[in-house]
């Protein structure tokens, strides 16, 4: 949406904190909603499997965190290639989705050492 924004001139500098934000809160809510469903199901398969339940809660605080911050990153990476001179619509494509994907698997992997106590 920002790409698109920029291209038809629709953000203007001046609300550009709340489109942020509004892109931030799009993402946080996408994300609460695959959170529940992903998070209960896995939960629900850990438990068949003899696994702890608190798998279920890694997977779903992990999708709640990554969709939030994606919508964040999706959000300032074109701002940012703008300002730099850069097409963004050409240029953050391919780095918003590789950068999404190195960072959720990282913040996956946080959430399960952190919450790992439980998992034992």
């Amino acid at each position: 949406m920002i790409v698109r924004g920029l291209a038809t001139g629709q953000v203007h500098s001046r609300k550009l904190f709340r489109t942020i934000l509004r892109e931030a809160r799009v993402g946080s809510l996408i994300g609460l909603v695959c959170a529940l469903i992903a998070g209960g199901l896995s939960g629900l398969f850990a438990r068949l499997a003899g696994l702890p339940p608190a798998t279920g809660l890694v997977v779903g605080l992990s999708m709640q965190i990554s969709m939030t911050c994606a919508g964040l990153f999706g959000s300032l990476v074109p701002l940012t290639l703008s300002r730099l001179g850069v097409d963004p619509a050409v240029a953050s494509g391919p780095f918003i989705s590789m950068s999404n994907d190195a960072m959720g698997l990282l913040i996956y992997l946080t959430v399960a050492r952190t919450l790992s106590i439980y998992l034992i």
